[in-house]
């Protein structure tokens, strides 16, 4: 058995095997070189790579009539019994055929080579969008680990990181024309510990800071580009935003001062957005972000936001009036549409939680599907069919915060949410990811116990094709993948049938929280239909 994942698309067995020298030499011309380049460094710590513009062991070559074939991301892969032969049309796909080379040839290195059989593997993945979401406003984990993030991304052929950097309890990136946004938000007196539930939550008086310099954001941004992964920024709002609240308390719709939160759970603290003077602050927000992030989409939010101060205060009731809305709540696509049109102003695109999705909220706009109650599926079905494009992150098989037996491995590898998607809206999925929410998760140990090896099998989701993905398979090749996986600096993944009990209960008071709240929801879509 060949442990590769995810698995791909068509890989052949063919006799004979092919022995390589240590070190390996390999080579390629033009953009192949540049891919050489970057991968040979990137892995240099693993094997000793030697690149050469001599005859090579390993030969990569880009070839654009090969477009049609594999795409943008695929490759062919082949292993004679005299070298490896990795061909692509982008040079993407030579750096995700190099990933599969990666995972066949064992971490140590060996004084007298490596063998491989001879094989052919053609292979491209099944969706565009392939991702995996990181909370930094809970707890902020720093560059380093975030650099390990985005190697183990890489090796599974994962191209999205979706970076949260906001929320209420944190405001984790340099804004040059908002410093307060660090020195006050980027700051929380302690954090809540043991449980979502206030009967039985603790609290940790230990100060917990940090945040990300812009010189920092840019080092992250070149070290993700170098291993063909976007960034997606969060900025979290009209809802979510008690940090920047904290820092600027006249963006507000009370004006009250107040402190970045310690506890975890769905506040009322939200932005003004009847006030002209938020509105601009928001777009200076945005203006920095899309210089930071070259990528095409940033994140928005639109989750979770409660209404209560804006039924309450003249400025958002005037804008509710201006704009004809039938409902304060419709305040949230408007800010949406506004934000978006900017975002769309400065070339991206703008992403948003599926609770902002309303009959009103632009067609330009992917939504990012969570929710766990079946309502909100049936309105992204709707908005499927209607052009919207949609990232499946739904909650039974994407929250990798909830314990191993809540969100247990094979619903990861399962997918069941993908097949709610209607005959012929297939063009409108972008893909698929996984999510780390860090209310529990304070370190990377934990990290890692939480996300693997469910994001393995996310990866396997966004890249192989339905048909082709077998669980018990998937399981013995992860096993296979053992001493490569721990080379990458992962120590901690959970064992395959992992089961934590104190999770467990956490995980079961905050699905509580969770169900509550998207009754609200629907309760809030009920009467707009009914208008």
């Amino acid at each position: 058995m060949l442990a590769i994942i995810p698995k791909p698309e068509k890989l052949t067995i063919l006799p004979g095997e092919l022995h390589l020298a240590n070190p390996i030499t390999i080579s390629g011309d033009g953009e192949a070189k540049q891919v050489l380049v970057q991968f040979a460094s990137s892995l240099e710590q693993f094997f000793a790579l030697k690149p050469t513009s001599q005859e090579a062991q390993v030969l990569l070559e880009i070839r654009e009539d090969m477009q049609e074939e594999v795409g943008c991301e695929g490759y062919l892969l082949d292993i004679s019994s005299e070298k490896v032969t990795i061909r692509a049309a982008q040079p993407a796909g030579l750096f995700y055929g190099m990933q599969t080379l990666r995972q066949l040839l064992a971490p140590e290195i060996q004084v007298s080579g490596y063998s491989l059989p001879c094989l052919s593997i053609r292979d491209k993945p099944r969706f565009k969008w392939r991702g995996f979401m990181l909370d930094e406003a809970r707890h902020f984990f720093g560059i380093q680990t975030v650099k390990r993030v985005l190697d183990w991304l890489a090796y599974f052929k994962i191209n999205t990181f979706h970076w949260h950097l906001t929320d209420y309890q944190g405001w984790r990136v340099e804004i040059a024309k908002y410093n307060l946004l660090t020195e006050v938000g980027g700051r929380r007196a302690g954090s809540q510990t043991r449980s979502f539930s206030k009967q039985f939550r603790g609290m940790d008086l230990t100060p917990h800071a940090g945040w990300y310099s812009q010189d920092e954001i840019r080092e992250i941004v070149a070290y993700a580009a170098q291993r063909y992964i976007t960034i997606v920024p969060e900025l979290d709002l009209p809802g979510h935003f008690s940090a920047a609240l904290a820092a600027y308390p006249h963006l507000g719709c009370t004006k009250e001062e107040m402190e970045v939160r310690m506890e975890w759970g769905i506040f009322n603290d939200v932005a003004c957005v009847g006030s002209q003077e938020t509105r601009e602050f928001l777009y200076d927000v945005l203006d920095e972000f899309s210089n930071l992030f070259p990528g095409p989409y940033i994140h928005l939010g639109g989750d979770e936001v409660r209404t209560d101060h804006w039924r309450d205060c003249p400025e958002c009731q005037r804008v509710k009036g201006e704009n004809g809305l039938k409902t304060i709540s419709g305040l949230n696509s408007l800010i949406m549409n506004d934000l978006g049109s900017f975002l769309q102003g400065k070339g991206k695109t703008p992403v948003v939680w599926n609770e902002a999705l309303s009959p009103s909220l632009d067609k330009r706009t992917v939504i990012m599907h969570w929710t766990p109650v079946p309502f909100s599926l049936l309105k992204t079905k709707r908005a499927l069919q209607d052009g919207y494009q949609v990232v499946f992150q739904t909650f039974w098989e994407s929250y990798f915060d909830y314990a191993h037996s809540f969100i247990p491995l094979k619903n990861v590898h399962r997918a069941k949410s993908l097949d709610q998607v209607p005959r012929g809206a297939w063009d409108n999925v972008l893909g698929v990811q996984g999510a780390l929410w860090t209310e529990f998760v304070a370190d990377e140990a934990r990290l890692q116990w939480n996300v693997f090896p469910r994001l393995a099998a996310k990866a396997e989701v966004g890249w192989s094709q339905s048909g082709d993905r077998s669980y018990v398979d998937f399981k013995d090749r992860w096993g296979g993948l053992r001493s490569n996986i721990e080379s990458l600096g992962l120590a901690n993944p959970a064992p395959l049938e992992a089961s934590d009990p104190s999770s467990y209960r956490r995980s079961l008071a905050l699905l509580h929280d969770v169900i509550v709240d998207m009754q609200a929801e629907q309760h809030r879509w009920n009467l707009v239909k009914s208008k």
